[in-house]
C-alpha cells in the first residue's frame, strides 16, 4: 500500500470514526436538554432548528417535545405525521397530547375521524384538569356534539370545576346558564350572582 492510499485510508478512518460519535452524541442526547433548546429556538424564530430538538426528544419518547413536534407538523399541514406524535404522547398520560389527539380525532385531520375515541381523550385530558380540554367538553355536553346529547347539568359539572380553579371563561359561562336557565338546569340568580362577583373581583 503506497503512502497516499494509506493516508486516505486513515483520513476516512478518522471522519468515520468522528462521525459515529457524533451519531451517538445526539442520539443519546438528553430529551429534557433537547426539549429546552427547542423551545429557545422557537422562542428565538428559529423553527427549523426547534423542530430538530423536538424531533430528537420525541424518538427519545419525551412527550412534551412529541406534542410540540405535533404541533409544528400540525401547522405545516403534515397532519398525518403530527398525530401520531400526539397519540404517541397522549399514550404516555400527556394532557397536552390526550387533548391534541382528541382534536384531531374530532376533526378527522391526519386520522379517521371517530367521535368516541375523541370524547374518550378529552375526558381524560379533563380529568387531569386541562382547560382547553374541560372547554371541549363542557361545550360537547351543552351543544350535543362528539356524538353526545345535549347535558347542561353535565356540561355544569365540569364548568364549574374548571371555575373553581380560576378559569373566567368558566364563570362566565356558568353566569349565563345560571342567570337564563337551561333544559336540567333551572335558573339560579344567586349562584349566577356569586360567580359574576368572582369575576368582578379578578
Amino acid at each position: 500500500m503506497n503512502k497516499t492510499s494509506y493516508r486516505f485510508r486513515s483520513a476516512c478512518r478518522r471522519v468515520l470514526t468522528a462521525l459515529l460519535v457524533m451519531t451517538a452524541v445526539t442520539a443519546f442526547a438528553d430529551p429534557a436538554q433537547e426539549m429546552a433548546q427547542g423551545v429557545k429556538a422557537y422562542a428565538d424564530g428559529d423553527v427549523v432548528a426547534a423542530t430538530q430538538h423536538f424531533r430528537r426528544a420525541a424518538k427519545q419518547g419525551h412527550a412534551p417535545a412529541q406534542v410540540r413536534l405535533g404541533q409544528i407538523l400540525d401547522a405545516a399541514e403534515r397532519n398525518e405525521e403530527s398525530v401520531r406524535w400526539y397519540r404517541a404522547a397522549a399514550e404516555q398520560g400527556l394532557a397536552d397530547g390526550q387533548f391534541a389527539y382528541a382534536g384531531a380525532l374530532a376533526a378527522g385531520e391526519g386520522v379517521t375521524k371517530d367521535h368516541l375515541a375523541a370524547r374518550d381523550w378529552v375526558t381524560r385530558a379533563a380529568e387531569q384538569g386541562h382547560s382547553g380540554a374541560i372547554k371541549m367538553l363542557s361545550t360537547a355536553y351543552e351543544k350535543g356534539q362528539l356524538g353526545l346529547d345535549p347535558d347542561t347539568a353535565q356540561a355544569v359539572v365540569w364548568l364549574e370545576r374548571a371555575a373553581e380553579k380560576g378559569e373566567v371563561w368558566a364563570m362566565r359561562r356558568l353566569v349565563a346558564i345560571y342567570r337564563e336557565g337551561r333544559p336540567g338546569v333551572p335558573a339560579q340568580p344567586a349562584i349566577a350572582d356569586r360567580w359574576q362577583a368572582r369575576i368582578t373581583a379578578r
